[in-house]
């Protein structure tokens, strides 16, 4: 599955499997591997945080 965050596609393969976030990054591990998404804005990070918890 892919989420637009800024013109970014970022794209989340279930099952995600872990999930740690900070003030402006958000760290997973989805069926393909570790991945690293930083966002500018912390409204952006919570939008994209909800969408992966949903997948």
């Amino acid at each position: 599955m892919t989420h637009i965050v800024n013109g970014q596609h970022i794209s989340a393969m279930p099952p995600i499997t872990t999930i740690s976030v900070n003030k402006f990054n958000v760290a997973f591990t989805d069926e393909k591997g570790a991945k690293v998404v930083s966002f500018t804005n912390v409204a952006d990070k919570k939008q994209f945080v909800r969408w992966l918890i949903s997948i």
